[in-house]
């Protein structure tokens, strides 16, 4: 409950001007922002606080600007270019995993996270045997379809949502 009240107090007390500006940006590039970009205001409480989970109770709670759902790599590189223009840090998070809460930023105010978590296709050539796979996949979901064309599979842990970006890293 403690970490909830202080999300709220913190959202109410947050300047404008940085998540709207990030908002500008992104829609001047395409990128549906009414959809996929989660700011961290009173009005999208609900929606922050179910993006913004943290796996890892170690470390203090981070509440990063804003957060967008990456629908494509373009969508990847406007957001570093809006956000970099507008001196905000960039985060990519896949799973949210991070033991040491990298997933969120550093810096509440001038982070933006981009949720890598659509961006999760596989495909698998049985012949040439390699697997291509998205940056947002989680490891439950690669080694399934792993499996399932072709009986093939990786090492990992007992953890099926972690996502694959920082654990091939």
């Amino acid at each position: 409950m403690k970490k909830i009240f202080s999300l709220l107090i913190i959202a109410v007390g947050i300047t404008s001007s940085k998540a709207s500006d990030i908002s500008d940006c992104l829609s001047s590039a395409g990128i549906d922002v009414t959809t996929n970009l989660i700011e961290r205001t009173f009005e999208n409480y609900t929606a922050y606080v179910d993006i913004n989970f943290q796996w890892q109770e170690r470390g203090e709670h981070r509440l990063p600007l804003a957060y967008l759902k990456v629908q494509s790599a373009p969508d990847v590189q406007f957001a570093v270019k809006c956000a970099r223009g507008l001196g905000l840090m960039v985060v990519a998070r896949a799973g949210g995993h991070g033991y040491l809460k990298y997933a969120y930023g550093q810096n509440d105010d001038k982070t933006i996270v981009l949720d890598l978590q659509n961006l999760n296709e596989i495909s698998v050539n049985q012949e040439r045997r390699i697997a291509t796979i998205g940056a947002g996949a989680r490891l439950g979901h690669v080694a399934y379809q792993l499996w399932a064309n072709g009986n093939f599979f990786i090492p990992y842990g007992v953890c099926s949502s972690v996502g694959v970006s920082g654990y091939t890293l």
